[in-house]
C-alpha cells in the first residue's frame, strides 16, 4: 500500500547531484620543531569518489560503501565527518526536509543484497552517526579505526517522506571528507 501511494504521489522524483568523497588528512600536532611525516597518521578511504543519486522522491534512500584505514604511526585524537555542498540548494541548506545522511559500520565488508541495491552487514552493524541533516560536521565517537585494519562503512543519504513537492527538480552537488586529528604528546 505505502508503495503504491508512493507511485501514485504528485511528488515527482527529484534529482540529486553527483556527490564526491574527499578525504582530508589529519592535522599535525602542534610543536617547536616539526616530526617527520611519517611520524603522524593520516586517513586513507576506498573509493575516492561515490557514484551520483539521482531521481530521489521523498521517502528515498541511497546507500553507497566507504572503506576506511589508518596510515602512518600514531593515533588520532578525534574523527570528524563533514559534508558540505556546492552552492545554496534547498535539497542541503533545509535541514528539516532536506537530505539527510547516516553512517553504519560493519566488521567484515557490507554484502550487497540479491536483487536490490541495499547492503545487509553479516554481524550487528555499529551506527556511527546517526541520521542528521547532510551539511556539517560531526565527531565520529563511535568508529573503530584501529591499527591497520579497515573499517567498512556504509554512508546512508535519505530525503525524508515529508519532503513534498518543494524541493521538485532540484540539484545538488555534495563533498564528503572524514578529517582525524592527530594526538599530540
Amino acid at each position: 500500500m505505502t508503495f503504491l501511494r508512493r507511485l501514485l504521489s504528485a511528488a515527482p522524483a527529484l534529482a540529486v547531484g553527483a556527490a564526491v568523497l574527499a578525504v582530508g588528512t589529519s592535522a599535525a600536532p602542534s610543536s617547536k620543531a616539526p616530526a617527520p611525516w611519517h611520524a603522524h597518521p593520516r586517513l586513507v578511504a576506498r573509493p575516492a569518489k561515490l557514484t551520483a543519486a539521482v531521481r530521489l522522491a521523498p521517502g528515498d534512500q541511497v546507500q553507497r560503501l566507504v572503506e576506511l584505514r589508518r596510515r602512518g604511526r600514531g593515533q588520532f585524537s578525534a574523527i570528524y565527518f563533514v559534508a558540505r555542498a556546492k552552492g545554496r540548494s534547498p535539497l542541503a541548506a533545509d535541514a528539516q526536509n532536506g537530505l539527510h545522511v547516516e553512517l553504519r559500520s560493519c566488521r567484515k565488508r557490507w554484502v550487497l543484497l540479491r536483487g536490490t541495491h541495499a547492503y545487509r552487514c553479516s554481524s550487528k552493524p555499529a551506527l556511527v552517526m546517526a541520521s542528521r541533516p547532510v551539511i556539517g560536521r560531526t565527531r565520529l565517537r563511535h568508529l573503530r579505526l584501529t591499527g591497520q585494519q579497515a573499517v567498512h562503512l556504509r554512508l546512508l543519504v535519505s530525503l525524508p517522506a515529508r519532503a513534498g513537492n518543494a524541493l521538485q527538480g532540484l540539484t545538488t552537488s555534495l563533498r564528503y571528507s572524514f578529517v582525524g586529528l592527530a594526538r599530540t604528546r
